[in-house]
């Protein structure tokens, strides 16, 4: 046999099959993306043609908490740490179907694909869903509760206000307030488990009720009467559900932009211009390029 010729199919043959199904990791990567969780399998908003920029993602975190530090604002519960984790910390292995399915040194972020985010609160989920929580678990599902980091002021009620005055914290049920450091009572989300949330949740319709008793384990939220529950939950165990994750404002799917953009997790030119991004050139689309680099592979294997 020609050996020149022998390399040289050989090459073309790999060609072809990188051109038609992808390079594996560029498709595992495309699957996650699609899917929003980490694991690349959603077990909330499971509909992705219905649902394209939002997903329901189980598994769990060691890393406590949701809450996201508001810049001159001490926490309601400074005796318990405020991490962060508006980053990934375990390089996005969590998720039930994952490497870390228990989530051992993972955070909450790292439940969501790449380009993807926990959702921030109400109006970010109103933003991603068109049905708000309707549709993120059906008929025959395991109990499951996907948070978001929505926080509250007691009593079930959301904080999605503007008011930041002496009243604003985890302890007086003000509806009015807005979401900060010292607003982490509850979680609230979406799911078939949980109590129900009062009104001023907007479309989020379950909440975790005091230390997480309408959750139950392996939600861990504190003991009776808690006030932090956003600050120091933990989940230890992938059952149960999870997070929401919502997609970047700037990766929302073509055609299924929402009527009110997501800010969370966009860049700060893009948030505060608000401007919409070209299209993307396909003439020079990832596809075009990886095939145009493998025929000149090809042609100087070619004997």
């Amino acid at each position: 046999m020609d050996v020149r010729w022998s390399k040289s199919w050989g090459a073309r043959m790999l060609a072809l099959l990188v051109v038609t199904v992808g390079a594996p990791g560029a498709w595992a990567q495309q699957q996650q993306q699609g899917a929003g969780c980490a694991d690349g399998q959603r077990e909330g908003f499971v509909d992705q043609a219905r649902y394209p920029n939002i997903a329901g993602c189980s598994g769990g975190w060691s890393i406590a908490g949701v809450l996201i530090s508001t810049p001159g604002i001490k926490p309601y519960c400074p005796q318990s740490p405020l991490n962060a984790t508006d980053k990934p910390a375990c390089k996005r292995a969590g998720g039930d179907d994952g490497k870390n399915p228990w989530g051992e040194g993972c955070n909450v972020e790292d439940l969501c694909a790449s380009g993807w985010h926990v959702c921030a609160d109400t109006h970010d989920v109103e933003a991603n869903s068109p049905t708000g929580c309707k549709g993120a678990t059906r008929s025959g599902d395991p109990a499951l509760f996907f948070a978001t980091r929505q926080s509250g002021t007691g009593h079930g009620v959301c904080a999605t206000g503007t008011d930041t005055g002496p009243k604003c914290d985890s302890s007086t049920g003000v509806p009015t307030c807005k979401p900060t450091t010292r607003t982490s009572n509850d979680l609230f989300g979406c799911g078939n488990l949980g109590a129900p949330a009062g009104p001023a949740c907007g479309v989020l319709d379950r909440f975790s009720h005091d230390a997480c008793s309408s959750l139950g384990e392996p939600w861990l939220c504190g003991r009776s009467p808690e006030y932090c529950e956003a600050q120091i939950v933990r989940k230890p165990h992938p059952g149960r559900g999870g997070v929401l994750c919502c997609r970047k404002r700037m990766e929302v799917a073509r055609g299924a932009r929402p009527a009110r953009p997501a800010l969370v997790g966009t860049d700060l030119a893009d948030a505060s211009t608000h401007e919409t991004k070209p299209a993307p050139n396909t003439s020079d689309s990832p596809g075009r390029l990886r095939a145009a680099a493998l025929a000149d592979l090809v042609g100087a294997s070619a004997p």
